[in-house]
């Protein structure tokens, strides 16, 4: 067994990897097996309301809810979608899907109806899940989405054609032959990434990438949790399912109000959160992806460096390689971070694995990182988004964080504007602070003065009333390029 973030030949990293796998090999059965240990505890608890599920009954609406999923004609290999705001039954409802042999896709219900549609389409959910807010939102976009032959409806349903949540989590049924895989990697999940620089694609997660993630080192053991992060995206799906199955409590909140999120610590003794403005709280850094299952790298209370993401965890390899020559890297050598390891997602959905995979089989995260000597890991920028002006390569995250130091500034997001002669010149795009009155010359200029000659805004600067970004706080920069783009026809 090799130790916590040993490193190997050649600047290799290992997170140790001793994992234990089921015969059945299914994630869904795996979960119930593991919570039946906690059954008469309090699992889910929901902080608007107040409403709270023991461990126990999500083992019988889980079950329940297979079974009559079975009954409806789900078979191994279909695909169901879940169409929700944070909700407990987004939980049971993926759990019974994977019991019923089904693979599981999560849809985000703020989607318009173009990204609803491109989403869908990627997978061709025969079944979907939908919350009334989901459903009301999304009912006529439905209708153009053939492949959909079944409408579950959290709650309860007053129409023919949709079947009612509650009627199937309330059915006592018998739920004994579960789907056997007997070691045979299966699809789990299919998640999408954020879409940053291009519309999103959907990754295969598989059942023994979430076991595996399931027994990763738990860096706050015993704590309650309390989310904010949607159950749609993978961090916020992830970290809340391993820590369910490791018995933790969890509070979820949909959105984030200041006084009620405060309550929510209060009241239930939360321990696990981010919030910047509590004294005296410790906020550890990770990096992780969709396609890795979760975490690749992070911190620990016990194992803490300024600016680092952490270390490697468990079930994951780590090599940085030149982005030209792909030679992998010594210490203090920024290049892309590839990955390997037993949480190592299956591929996207219709893409050649060489797309993404080296000739070693590790994926090409197009993270720009670095590593220092006793194997913390630094992040610069993102491959794609990289500025090549001349011959040299410029991050627009290094850009844009000095920007945000000029005291006008409230939000900034820097791309390359296309030039015939120089490649691409750095243009930043900015948010100022109300009230604030500020130039283009002047942001150029107090640029300059931060950085080195290659780096400068040649591009000028956009003044804009907001960054566009993600759910998740990422800078849509395709959306910046567009709007770039338009802006030159003008």
């Amino acid at each position: 067994m090799l130790p916590d973030a040993a490193k190997g030949a050649q600047g290799i990293f290992y997170g140790k990897h001793n994992f234990s796998f089921p015969t059945h090999m299914n994630y869904g059965i795996y979960f119930i097996e593991r919570i039946l240990n906690f059954k008469d505890k309090r699992a889910l608890v929901n902080g608007t309301t107040g409403e709270e599920i023991t461990f126990g009954h999500i083992v019988r609406e889980v079950l329940n809810v297979a079974a009559s999923l079975v009954e409806l004609g789900v078979r191994k290999g279909d695909l169901v979608a879940v169409v929700s705001e944070n909700r407990s039954e987004v939980l049971t409802a993926i759990l019974a899907a994977m019991c019923a042999g089904a693979s599981v896709t999560l849809i985000n219900s703020a989607y318009t109806a173009g990204e609803f549609i491109h989403t869908a389409s990627i997978t061709k959910p025969k079944f979907m899940f939908l919350s009334p807010t989901g459903y009301k939102k999304h009912h006529e976009t439905l209708k153009k989405l053939t492949f959909v032959s079944n409408i579950l409806l959290f709650g309860d349903s007053s129409s023919k054609e949709i079947i009612s949540y509650n009627d199937l989590a309330n059915k006592e049924a018998d739920f004994t032959n579960f789907v056997d895989y007997y070691g045979r990697v299966e699809v789990a999940l299919v998640l999408y990434s954020s879409g940053t620089t291009g519309l999103p694609k959907g990754a295969k997660v598989t059942h023994a990438n979430l076991i595996a993630a399931a027994q990763q080192h738990d860096f706050c053991p015993d704590k309650s949790a309390l989310t904010l992060a949607p159950l749609c995206n993978t961090f916020g799906l992830t970290t809340t399912l391993k820590a369910l199955v490791n018995g933790k409590m969890v509070i979820h909140l949909s959105r984030f109000k200041q006084e009620l999120f405060l309550e929510t610590i209060q009241k239930y003794k939360a321990e696990l959160h981010f919030f910047s403005r509590l004294p005296n709280l410790r906020v550890l850094q990770g990096y992780g992806s969709t396609e890795t299952t979760g975490p690749i790298t992070e911190e620990t209370v016990a194992d803490h460096r300024q600016g680092s993401i952490g270390k490697v965890v468990q079930g994951i390899v780590i090599k940085v390689v030149d982005i030209e020559s792909r030679k992998i890297l010594g210490p203090g050598e920024p290049g892309e971070v590839c990955v390997n390891g037993v949480v190592l997602f299956d591929g996207y959905i219709g893409k050649p694995k060489s797309d993404v995979f080296d000739d070693d089989g590790f994926y090409r995260t197009g993270d720009i990182a670095y590593y220092d000597q006793d194997g913390y890991f630094f992040i610069i920028d993102r491959l794609k988004e990289l500025i090549k002006y001349k011959a040299w390569q410029v991050s627009p995250a290094e850009i844009e964080g000095v920007l945000l130091k000029h005291p006008a500034v409230k939000d900034a997001g820097v791309i390359g504007a296309p030039d015939p002669l120089s490649g691409e010149l750095p243009t930043a795009f900015v948010v100022k602070q109300q009230g604030a009155e500020v130039t283009e010359n002047d942001i150029i200029e107090f640029v300059s003065l931060e950085v080195s000659p290659w780096k400068l805004l040649r591009g000028g600067v956009r003044f804009v009333s907001e960054i566009p970004k993600t759910g998740s706080g990422k800078i849509l920069r395709r959306i910046l390029r567009e709007m770039l783009k338009a802006k030159s026809k003008i």
